[in-house]
């Protein structure tokens, strides 16, 4: 199956974040994660958003834990070196990844990976427009009924079809949202 790290920047925002987890609960692919990935995003939200409680907080976190089955990289001493990183608070996001055996991190922070330095460790770093739009091509219906199942949970919020494909685009997903408008039906 394929794996996945999510960076806690991907985490941060709510909309992606339940729009990966519809599509985690079919199975299309395995999140991993670190609980110190866990603790950068918790802690930013709480820094930023006044508005939410620590209880509602870490529910959210309970409950991505409880469907991102085998989620946790238990990072071990590394015996060869990994090269570092341009910006050094994410190398520990490159060592999860090697840890995990992931084909992929999911970040909105691309210039701290760079390709070269990916490439010699066999980890691509993408987007989450480029990662949903990939997984997009390998698993159609399985993305789609994601998407759907992610439209009907956000209806009783009066979010409609045009509203969510705003909402695509609004959170950068547009080679996604092309990829998926017929789901929309707009």
């Amino acid at each position: 199956m394929l794996r996945a790290v999510i960076n806690a920047n991907i985490f941060y925002s709510a909309f992606q974040r339940d729009l990966l987890w519809n599509l985690v609960a079919l199975r299309v692919f395995q999140p991993k994660w670190t609980v110190e990935i866990e603790t950068e995003w918790t802690c930013n939200l709480l820094a930023n958003r006044p508005d939410l409680s620590e209880q509602r907080v870490n529910r959210t976190k309970l409950l991505l834990r409880k469907h991102g089955w085998d989620w946790q990289i238990l990072r071990k001493p590394t015996i060869n070196l990994i090269p570092e990183l341009p910006d050094l608070n994410d190398q520990h996001v490159l060592e999860a990844a090697i840890h995990a055996a992931a084909e992929f991190i999911v970040t909105s922070n691309i210039k701290d990976f760079p390709a070269a330095v990916m490439s010699e460790v066999h980890v691509k770093a993408v987007t989450l427009d480029e990662f949903l739009t990939y997984i997009e091509r390998i698993k159609p219906n399985d993305v789609r009924q994601g998407v759907q199942t992610h439209l009907t949970t956000l209806q009783p919020y009066q979010i409609t079809a045009p509203a969510y494909s705003a909402m695509l685009i609004k959170n950068k997903l547009v080679m996604f949202h092309a990829s998926v408008m017929d789901v929309l039906e707009i």
